[in-house]
Order: structure tokens, then C-alpha cells, then sequence
């Protein structure tokens, strides 16, 4: 059970942020010289979703996103197990966004962010996530943490966090975690990085190892249509210790904006 609870923790889509791209500055002769033709095509441009690496931490308002993820874990006992976990996330400020996630084979999950630090290279925010066992018969959990994204370069992106999980079992269980990704996107339209976390259970209440951890990489791509509507897509595979477990996932993701 307890193998099975971390890895629907570790595998909670990380959250993709990043800071809107600085104006041409006075010193940029390109930037004086060069004709605005279209002032509406240009604000637009000016204030359409950056990439990847670029992102902020939270969602601009009136933006949404959707995720679908496939997820499959092999070697899991007695039989490997899949999951389709659904997500929907909304910025109801620059600075807040909130959210849910469900599948037909997950617990449902009610998801909050407000980023309260913020500058073009670094972000800082606080998160809950509560886990609710509707679907399954596991327990109910709560994801306290601080995420952290720094924006190291145009190309270059680094998600990091400290999260307390609490296990709400015949008693509180506490975990906690220290997620870390890695992007790199030499491409608006091509990303590749790596993962891992680190994680500390109460030696009271666990028979195995006190600790956990995870590691792993991803490959992606990410266009946009005409409208602007943007769209995510990568592959990841991560190993999970103890035990070996190997889970490969395929994530969608898709940022409409409803407002604004």
C-alpha cells in the first residue's frame, strides 16, 4: 500500500512556470528601428504563453490547463498497474491558480498554488494538494509544500520543492519529499531534461526502508495552433526505489485561455 501511495505522489505532473520575456530596452537599435505594422498582432505576441523553460510558476489568469497522463508500472505485485489520471487547473490571478485531478482508476485530488515570490529568474509559491480515497481503497493525504522554479536561462529551467506528505492511515504518517527536474529546451517546440526526488518516512511506522526515492528522464515537444492555444506532449520513465518499480507515462498537455 505504501509503495503504491508514493507512486501516485511522485507521479503528480510537475507544475511548468516561467516569467514574461523583458521589453526591448532603450539600448536595443532593433527594437526603435523596427516597425510596429500591426499593433493588435503585436500586443498579442507580446502576451502569449511563453515556452517551456520560460513558463511562470503559476497559471496567468484566465488560463487553464488540462492534463491527461497514461501511466504504466511495471513490476508492481502481484500485477502491474495502469493509470489515467485526468487534471484541470485554472488562474484565477497571475498568482493563484487551483485545480482537480481524477481518473478512472485514481483518487480524486482538489490542487492549490499562490506564488508569492516573483522576478524574471525566480519563482516561490506555497501548494496543497488533498487526496481523497473515492476511487480506491487507499487513504486520505495531504501534500503541503514550496515549489521553487528558476529560470537559470532562456534554454535552461530548474523545478525544485519541499513537500511534507501526510498519510492519514490508522495514524498520521508523515513523508518528506524533495522533488527535482531539470529542463532543457534548445527549441520553443523541443524539451528534454531529467528527474528525481528524495524522500524520508517515520522509522515508526514503516517496515522497510525509511527512505525513498526516484529518478528518471523525459523527452517532449510543445506547439501552438493559430489561436494560440498551446499543446504539450512527453514521454517519461522513472525508477522507483526500493523495489525496482519502473513506471512509464505519457503526458498531454493542453493551456486554452478562457479570459482576458
Amino acid at each position: 500500500m505504501r509503495a503504491a501511495f508514493v507512486a501516485a505522489l511522485l507521479l503528480a505532473p510537475s507544475l511548468a512556470r516561467a516569467d514574461d520575456e523583458p521589453a526591448a530596452s532603450l539600448g536595443n537599435p532593433v527594437a526603435i528601428t523596427q516597425p510596429v505594422l500591426d499593433p493588435e498582432l503585436a500586443e498579442r505576441e507580446a502576451a502569449r504563453f511563453p515556452g517551456v523553460a520560460a513558463r511562470p510558476l503559476t497559471l496567468p489568469e484566465g488560463m487553464a490547463r488540462i492534463d491527461q497522463l497514461i501511466w504504466y508500472r511495471f513490476f508492481a505485485i502481484p500485477f502491474p498497474r495502469r493509470g489515467v489520471p485526468t487534471a484541470l487547473h485554472v488562474g484565477v490571478h497571475d498568482d493563484v491558480q487551483i485545480g482537480a485531478s481524477w481518473g478512472v482508476l485514481d483518487d480524486p485530488s482538489v490542487h492549490v498554488l499562490a506564488r508569492w515570490i516573483h522576478d524574471p529568474v525566480i519563482d516561490v509559491g506555497v501548494s496543497a494538494v488533498l487526496t481523497i480515497p473515492a476511487m480506491t481503497d487507499g487513504d486520505t493525504a495531504l501534500r503541503v509544500g514550496v515549489p521553487i522554479a528558476i529560470r537559470a536561462a532562456s534554454w535552461l529551467r530548474i523545478d525544485a520543492s519541499i513537500d511534507l506528505d501526510l498519510l492519514f492511515w490508522r495514524q498520521v504518517v508523515p513523508l518528506v519529499e524533495a522533488p527535482v527536474s531539470i529542463t532543457v529546451a534548445p527549441l520553443e517546440t523541443f524539451f528534454f531534461g531529467v528527474l528525481g526526488s528524495a524522500g524520508w518516512l517515520d522509522d515508526a511506522v514503516t517496515s522497510g526502508p525509511p527512505w525513498l526515492a526516484q529518478a528518471g528522464g523525459f523527452i517532449g515537444w510543445s506547439g501552438r495552433n493559430v489561436h494560440g492555444v498551446i499543446a504539450d506532449g512527453r514521454v517519461s520513465v522513472q525508477v522507483f526505489l526500493p523495489g525496482d518499480d519502473v513506471v512509464v507515462s505519457l503526458g498531454l498537455r493542453f493551456f486554452p485561455r478562457f479570459w482576458r
